[in-house]
């Protein structure tokens, strides 16, 4: 993926899988480490407990994947006709539809088998939370599901109702959209907080892909501004610069990717990663918490728990995969898009 005569940088979709993939490593490490519980033997460095430190700045990672989707969108719809009602119905279903699987093979799996029950998940009111959870809405009151990092979904839910908006507002002017981001950054409530973590990655995915900037320079140059950015991080206190301080990292690894020359090998096994992604994130929580935590961390070293929770992931995945193509599962989703296209 490197950008051999230094042009404007553009994003492919082998690029996107790569970078999908380097992003869920880094969600893998930031929830195994962020917080010690005595679970693993870190290292001191400084005053810095550098597992845990180093784990606790990588969430930039969610930033990159909203980058990412905005990104995304915009190439897939820049160039075409489109109405706001076929944007939505085929987003939603494509979302939902990964969604919905997992929570309906994991959820009764955690309640019946795991003896994680509803109601000391959700508390009163349980029909009614389970209904929002299984829509992702759960979130935007504030609350959070049964599956506590599927707060990603709810918020991803409110940046696809509010794309068409943003995208048309960058067909008058760029400036516009970064306007309502920031503006949209600006409200502070608790039911706003996942949002506003996203909206500033998710706005500059729409407007780098319509105005690319020159991103001269070399591999060497970016990586000494990434890690500068990074480091610097550690010295940022409160929640608002963080997040925008995520996005800036976000942005800064695109490019640093982008004018890196990446062995296929390794390109090749991001790739996979990133295939994988949704899947992984789907249902990463069940395995390194909720159902197998004491196993996940027997090792006490941080390299092999990663790579135990990485490889028990993929496993889940592939078989998540399989069962999709075996019950049609894929077949059905396949068709659901295919009428939201025709509409």
């Amino acid at each position: 993926m490197r950008n051999e005569k230094n042009e404007l940088i553009s994003l492919t979709l082998d690029d996107s899988m790569f970078l999908k993939g380097f992003a869920i490593l880094l969600v893998l490490f930031h929830h195994l480490f962020y917080k010690q519980y005595g679970l693993y033997d870190d290292f001191t460095v400084g005053g810095f407990n550098v597992v845990q430190s180093v784990s606790y700045q990588c969430t930039f990672c969610i930033s990159v994947f909203a980058f990412l989707t905005a990104y995304g969108l915009t190439s897939q719809l820049k160039d075409r006709k489109w109405s706001v009602v076929s944007f939505y119905v085929k987003r939603l279903v494509k979302l939902y539809m990964n969604y919905w699987l997992v929570f309906l093979i994991f959820v009764p799996i955690g309640v019946f088998v795991f003896n994680r029950s509803l109601s000391s998940v959700y508390g009163d009111y349980v029909s009614l939370k389970l209904f929002a959870d299984f829509f992702a809405l759960l979130n935007m009151v504030g609350l959070y599901g049964y599956n506590v990092t599927w707060w990603y979904i709810s918020a991803v839910v409110v940046l696809y109702l509010c794309f068409p908006l943003f995208y048309r507002l960058a067909k008058i002017r760029l400036w516009l959209v970064l306007l309502v981001a920031l503006v949209v950054f600006s409200i502070h409530h608790s039911n706003t907080f996942t949002v506003r973590m996203l909206i500033p990655a998710f706005s500059l995915g729409i407007v780098l892909n319509m105005r690319p900037l020159p991103m001269r320079g070399n591999a060497v140059l970016w990586l000494v501004l990434l890690v500068l950015a990074f480091v610097s991080r550690f010295f940022i206190k409160g929640y608002t610069y963080p997040i925008l301080y995520d996005s800036l990292l976000a942005v800064l690894t695109i490019v640093f990717f982008k004018h890196l020359s990446v062995p296929k090998i390794v390109h090749r096994a991001f790739s996979f990663v990133g295939k994988h992604s949704m899947n992984i994130f789907l249902t990463h929580t069940f395995i390194y918490l909720y159902w197998f935590r004491d196993y996940i961390y027997m090792s006490r070293c941080p390299l092999v728990i990663f790579l135990f929770l990485l490889f028990s992931c993929l496993l889940v995945s592939i078989i998540l995969n399989k069962v999709k193509e075996v019950s049609g599962y894929d077949r059905l989703v396949e068709n659901l898009l295919r009428r939201t296209e025709n509409r």
